[in-house]
């Protein structure tokens, strides 16, 4: 059910004109009748209209996900109940709430919301009704007037009650230009009108006697640990993708680095926070970061000696009042560490992000649980501009736009290489380089890890089976928990990955084959394949529809699979799969040629799988045994002559004889 069909048509147009009557009236006040017009055909513009549907549906959800842990019982009963919205008490209050900005404020919303005494009169613990019904109108208020041409609107009008210097004022108002100019959906003559509200609101600011100029630092705010790394080396493609997202010009907010253990996510968001503060002298005001805020949720490292703890206890950000900690002792903020409530700690957050332009990095998001994860998930939709933030996860979360971080570019990876040997003191040729890129698939911890060992004085052979133990610590770190996350949230999820594990990893494994083997329905077999990817396990090539997985998480989910109850079943269906395959697409190729493509993408296949079935069954084959006659012979089926020619004359197939 679509729960915005909840809400009277009458209401939404009560609050749309709410909303856009008051831009309208602050633009008559200050930049004339013209402007005034301009603004009031936002309630006509069909993207606005649009964006607003979406602003109350996302208002509605968001309680539903906030307030369910805190009480599992009213939330979804006051998210699908109509009545609610038949009240005249909780009309009115949604339509105070949304006549200004900040009246959803904690500290503002306190005076316009009474007791709802109409709603759910059944219940006897009125206050409990009360906060939930509060919060709900909260939700939907702040959503709307997140809106865009609302929210610039909100920015600007926020400037007189914040205690900013004159400067700062200005910038600020800049930035909000800027975002005006980058609503290409608003027609030019609604966002020339908006401009002109805006500059109108700031000349208003500057103008307020009560803001006092803020003493002015050398250098930004920081508190930004040291790399571990002598030099960053690499990811030019993504550094870019990163520069262009904290742009001030840019509307993304919040940006994420996901991927598994090892991928360098940490690394880079360091990399790119010490980029801004090196270049801070160079970059323009509206460029730069003035305060740079570091947070970290990461418990242990993994080193060429072992797991370590990566940080002391204390300096590990589990919370949100830890990570309001790490902003209050960066930004030299004491009141928000003295707040008696968490409301007022909110508020202090808030105005100290917006006292400048902020860079927030919080590393390992993945790490936290429960409701303050889903705290701290708030706080970033919330983010008050022009703070920006960069996220770590393992986990690819919904709330900013993604960048999947994956192995590094051969080039890349050899130019690492080169620098963690002369750092160490350690010289590898270039065979040996290559099957390092090939055995780590360009990973740049296990590169690392690897280049300490041998420093250490562990052989090349040595290193070679460290990188091959499918039950060592390294792959136990870099996949082990995500692999574990997904088996307890899905056992789908976990078979399809184990499934994957049998097919070449180069040609990876086509949807309707993952779903034929692990025996799942399409919904069961979409559903866990869209959470191994959310999870960063497995990899898709979206024109082919195929998955494929990294050598890492390759080999650990073939050891899983070893020691799995249903490890027969599976291998079973693999081969029936692979035999069902190879007799409908490999027999008479010199006649239907038209099979020969999808033959030639699936021909690699049975080279995995192979052993696993061969151990159960003890099945062996000659050497130079080809991989599809065998999988015939394994299973009891046979081959043509067609395909053996066929495997003799293409030349990217190997010979089966």
């Amino acid at each position: 059910m679509n729960i915005l069909f909840l809400i009277p048509e009458p209401l939404k147009r009560e609050l749309l004109d709410g909303l856009v009557g008051f831009l309208a009236d602050q633009a008559k006040r200050l930049a004339g009748e013209k402007a005034s017009e301009q603004i009031r055909r936002l309630s006509s513009e069909a993207a606005f209209l649009r964006a607003f549907d979406r602003a109350l549906e996302r208002g509605l959800r968001r309680f539903r996900d906030e307030y369910t842990p805190q009480d599992e019982d009213l939330a979804p009963l006051l998210t699908s109940d109509p009545a609610l919205w038949r009240s005249p008490i909780v009309r009115q209050a949604l339509r105070d709430l949304v006549s200004r900005p900040g009246a959803h404020l904690p500290e503002a919303r306190h005076k316009l919301l009474a007791s709802f005494a109409d709603v759910l009169p059944q219940r006897v613990n009125r206050e409990r009704v009360d906060r939930a019904v509060s919060y709900l109108l909260a939700c939907i208020a702040e959503e709307l007037w997140s809106l865009p041409a609302a929210k610039e609107v909100r920015e600007a009008y926020s400037l007189q009650f914040q205690r900013i210097s004159a400067e700062e004022a200005r910038r600020q108002t800049g930035l909000i230009q800027a975002q005006l100019q980058a609503l290409t959906d608003l027609r030019e003559e609604v966002r020339a009108a908006l401009a002109q509200l805006t500059e109108g609101l700031a000349r208003q600011a500057l103008a307020a006697a009560s803001v006092p100029a803020l003493p002015v630092r050398p250098r930004p705010y920081h508190n930004l640990p040291q790399p571990d790394y002598v030099r960053f080396v690499g990811r030019e493609r993504e550094r870019e993708w990163l520069r262009q997202r904290l742009s001030p010009s840019d509307r993304a907010w919040v940006v994420i680095l996901s991927g598994i253990g090892g991928v360098g996510k940490t690394a880079l968001a360091l990399a790119t926070a010490h980029e801004y503060l090196r270049r801070y002298e160079e970059l323009s005001p509206e460029e730069r970061f003035d305060a740079l805020i570091w947070a970290s949720a990461k418990e242990e490292v993994l080193t060429a000696g072992g797991r370590e703890r990566a940080a002391p206890a204390g300096l590990v950000a589990r919370t949100l009042a830890d990570i309001y900690v790490a902003i209050a002792q960066a930004l030299e903020r004491e009141a928000i560490t003295r707040a008696a409530t968490r409301e007022e700690q909110d508020r202090l957050v808030q105005q100290a992000l917006t006292a400048q332009r902020t860079l927030l990095v919080l590393d390992n998001l993945d790490t936290l649980e429960g409701p303050g994860a889903e705290e701290v998930r708030a706080f970033l939709r919330n983010l008050p501009p022009p703070t920006k933030a960069i996220v770590t996860s393992r986990e690819r979360l919904d709330v900013a736009d993604v960048l999947a971080l994956r192995g590094m570019e051969e080039g890349e990876a050899r130019q690492l290489m080169e620098a963690e040997g002369e750092a160490r003191g350690v010289r590898l040729d270039a065979a040996q380089q290559g099957e390092l890129y090939r055995r780590t698939a360009g990973l740049p911890l296990p590169i690392k890890l690897s280049i300490a060992r041998l420093a250490a004085g562990e052989t090349w052979e040595g290193v070679r089976r460290w990188l091959g133990d499918a039950t060592g610590d390294l792959p136990r770190y870099c996949v082990g928990g995500q692999v574990d996350l997904a088996q307890r949230r899905s056992p789908e999820a976990y078979r399809l990955l184990l499934a994957c594990s049998l097919f070449d990893r180069d040609a990876g494994s086509a949807r309707e084959a993952l779903g034929t083997i692990a025996d799942l329905p399409l919904r069961d077999r979409d559903e866990g394949l869209r959470l191994l990817l959310q999870l960063s396990l497995v990899n898709w090539e979206s024109e082919s529809d195929r998955f494929w997985l990294l050598p890492l998480v390759q080999e650990y989910a073939r050891a899983e699979l070893a020691r799995a109850d249903f490890r027969e079943e599976l291998t079973e269906r693999w081969l029936a799969w692979a035999r069902d395959f190879a007799l409908r697409y490999g027999a008479d190729l010199d006649i239907r040629i038209e099979n020969a493509p999808t033959f030639v993408q699936e021909y690699p296949q049975p080279a995995p799988g192979l052993p696993l079935v061969c151990r159960a069954r003890a099945v062996g084959g000659p050497a130079g045994t080809g991989r599809w006659p065998l999988v015939l012979s394994v299973s009891g089926g046979s081959v043509g002559r067609s395909h053996r020619d066929f495997g003799n004359c293409h030349p990217r197939l190997p010979v089966a004889r």
